[in-house]
């Protein structure tokens, strides 16, 4: 009988890690999401399975002296609807922290990634933000994790918290590293049912720069929220337009309702090159960690545009590949933490 050799060995490794660890402050965890979507752009009109961004994470602390702790993750995406063994990178990272803040070493999502996530109702899934914010024309550069980050977060001080990051280039390439360099900064407010936040962003190797702002508000079972980001660019036109966003969310016991409209403005000097995305989502409580539910989205592209279905961390995107295509895709998927 054949085994899956590295994700079987990872995993055993994590449930005797989590049985032997508790002194060491360690804990192990993950997500299982997998989604079977139908999709339709252009003449594609096809069916497919994803792991949209499952997880496999491990992370902990320890009392040093002077005050001091020292903090760590690591965490790898996992394929569960494939054969495929690898892990890939996601949040990893060492560090200390203290009553004045917390600084890491390693490999990290931006703060300006991090504000839009503070008002993401479909995250991963075929309506996920990332087909629009952050993305130029199908190409989705700013959303992502800096190799190489020193990152410092600030304690928070009655809802405020700064989060600064600086990616240090590729260490591959000494010669061309200030080009990968990116810089991020965020300010946000959180209390009671009131979230704020504010990001700046710039990136070397796109040679562009960008500013978002969020802000979000529950009352009862119902969450509001609302984005809007400008992207500048001197030299790539896709990377300088704005763009907007509004997503809700309601729960009623254990059945949430959710729905996410964004919108690209035209970029720079390019006419009828902006986008809408539309995505409205159902999901069922079946348990304390387990949940299914059901999404359908859709992208407006206007005669110039190539805007996708499911950027991001769904796993996949989806388009015809011909400008001015408006593709949609329709989703059941299942998601389980531990």
């Amino acid at each position: 009988m054949k085994s899956v050799p590295f994700l079987a060995s990872a995993m055993a490794a994590a449930v005797a890690l989590s049985t032997s660890a508790i002194a060491a402050d360690v804990k192990v965890y993950g997500k299982l999401h997998v989604s079977t979507d139908y999709v339709s752009a252009g003449d594609d009109n096809h069916a497919s399975m994803h792991s949209n961004s499952s997880r496999l994470g491990f992370k902990g602390s320890e009392k040093l002296d002077h005050g001091l702790k020292a903090v760590w993750k690591f965490e790898s995406s996992v394929d569960i609807s494939d054969k495929g063994s690898t892990l890939g990178a996601r949040n990893r990272y060492v560090g200390l922290s203290n009553s004045m803040g917390q600084i890491i070493f390693g490999y990290h999502d931006t703060p300006f990634k991090l504000v839009a996530g503070m008002v993401e109702v479909m995250s991963d899934t075929i309506g996920d933000r990332r087909a629009i914010l952050g993305n130029g024309n199908g190409s989705n550069k700013f959303n992502t994790r800096a190799k190489n980050t020193i990152m410092y977060t600030s304690p928070k001080v009655s809802g405020f918290q700064i989060k600064a990051l600086q990616s240090l280039g590729e260490d591959s390439n000494p010669d061309n590293s200030d080009a990968n360099r990116i810089t991020s900064v965020s300010a946000s407010y959180t209390m009671s049912n009131l979230k704020a936040a504010i990001a700046y962003e710039d990136n070397k190797s796109l040679d562009s720069s960008g500013i978002r702002a969020a802000a979000g508000y529950t009352f009862g079972g119902t969450s509001v929220n609302g984005i809007y980001e400008v992207l500048s660019s001197d030299d790539t036109a896709k990377y300088d337009r704005p763009a907007f966003g509004f997503s809700v969310a309601h729960k009623m016991n254990k059945i949430k309702i959710m729905a996410q409209y964004y919108m690209a403005d035209a970029y720079k000097d390019a006419d009828k090159t902006g986008a809408s995305l539309l995505a409205l989502g159902a999901s069922y409580k079946l348990g304390k960690k387990t949940q299914a539910y059901l999404a359908y989205a859709m992208v407006n592209n206007d005669e110039n545009a190539s805007f996708v279905v499911a950027d991001g961390g769904h796993g996949a995107d989806y388009f015809s590949g011909i400008a001015g295509e408006d593709p949609k895709a329709a989703s059941f998927g299942l998601i389980h933490k531990f």
